[in-house]
């Protein structure tokens, strides 16, 4: 029996999105042609270009961390499996991703941001009293929150 290239990985989807990180897994190929699978490729595309290598894993590894991705970018990506004979066709996501916070992390920082005005506002107004400055860091951090919450508010 002869040796051939691996078939594609399959399942390929993405596990995790963050605002400049994604997390893809997949399953081994069908067939790997007769012959060890020793890595395989991960590629990406933003907004439709040329597809990219974002990455190789070894042969024994199923999942990988996309990293230095664009926040609001559209990303594609694609994975190939490759044995010592050549590379399979690759596999790619079903659809493309947009790299952003998770629903709901946006209000977690505004409350961090909250509590630390309110209960850390001794600590805060302390500094600035003894080096006579005019503008209170709690100040400034409540017009920041104040900010982001009229933002998020508008939406």
């Amino acid at each position: 029996m002869f040796s051939v290239q691996p078939s594609p990985p399959r399942n390929v989807r993405v596990v995790e999105v963050f605002k400049d990180f994604v997390v893809l897994s997949w399953t081994a190929p069908a067939s790997d042609g007769g012959e060890k699978i020793v890595s395989y490729e991960i590629e990406k595309s933003l907004g439709g270009a040329p597809y990219v290598s974002a990455g190789y894993v070894d042969g024994s590894t199923f999942q990988h961390k996309v990293v230095r991705l664009r926040e609001g970018g559209e990303y594609s990506f694609r994975i190939s499996a490759e044995n010592r004979i050549g590379k399979s066709k690759p596999t790619a996501t079903q659809s493309p991703v947009i790299c952003k916070l998770p629903y709901g992390k946006e209000e977690h920082y505004l409350l961090i941001l909250f509590l630390c005005v309110v209960f850390c506002q001794s600590f805060l107004v302390l500094p600035c009293f003894i080096s006579h400055s005019f503008i209170s860091p709690t100040l400034h951090l409540t017009f920041l929150f104040a900010r982001a919450w009229a933002g998020n508010a508008s939406e």
